[in-house]
């Protein structure tokens, strides 16, 4: 799909990471920590950090994808302590990335605020009614979603599970998209920013 945006999804709370020998960032396991927590940030180095992150990057950059945008999951890239890694990853790959910072930054003009309330209890047709003020005083903004078709991996891997099922008849009803038109709401992605 060359329309597609395609981002890289950061993980440091998932699974293990591309490199080995980075002790900071994983458990007596090997495996990343899954929440980060005072303590666990207390423990990362950040060159490691750094490393792993750009590694990340390089790997769906190799496989040939065109990447759009950055983001990460449990969105450990908007934690303060992690600003300088984000800072030089942003100069080094020169991509958007989604917003959520708990701290300012003076790179505005790549950062996309992101809302992240299509959630869990809020995952209902109501929302985008609901919500659509909130969507509107944005000139541009990342709506959050999981959608997905639900497999025995997903099943097994996360607590989040039969509501991307969900969300994905949601999103793609023709009770949403009727809702967004009528409120002038353009559909786009990373890529064509």
């Amino acid at each position: 799909n060359k329309d597609l945006g395609c981002g890289v999804h950061m993980t440091l709370s998932c699974n293990k990471p591309l490199n080995d020998n980075l002790k900071s960032l994983v458990d007596e396991n090997g495996m990343f920590y899954r929440r980060i927590n005072e303590e666990v940030l207390n423990k990362i180095d950040l060159d490691e950090l750094y490393y792993e992150f750009c590694s990340q990057i390089d790997k769906v950059k190799n496989a040939g994808i065109e990447i759009t945008h950055l983001d990460s999951h449990h969105h450990v890239h908007t934690i303060l302590y992690f600003k300088e890694v984000i800072k030089a990853i942003m100069d080094k790959y020169n991509l958007k990335i989604r917003g959520g910072f708990e701290y300012e930054s003076n790179w505005k003009e790549s950062v996309i605020p992101c809302i992240d309330l299509f959630y869990d209890k809020n995952v209902d047709i109501e929302f985008f009614n609901n919500n659509i003020a909130k969507i509107k005083s944005y000139d541009i903004c990342d709506l959050m979603t999981h959608p997905a078709f639900i497999d025995n991996y997903l099943l097994n891997s996360t607590s989040y599970a039969i509501n991307r099922a969900k969300e994905h008849e949601i999103l793609t009803s023709k009770k949403v998209k009727t809702i967004l038109n009528e409120n002038e709401i353009i559909l786009t992605n990373y890529k064509n920013l």
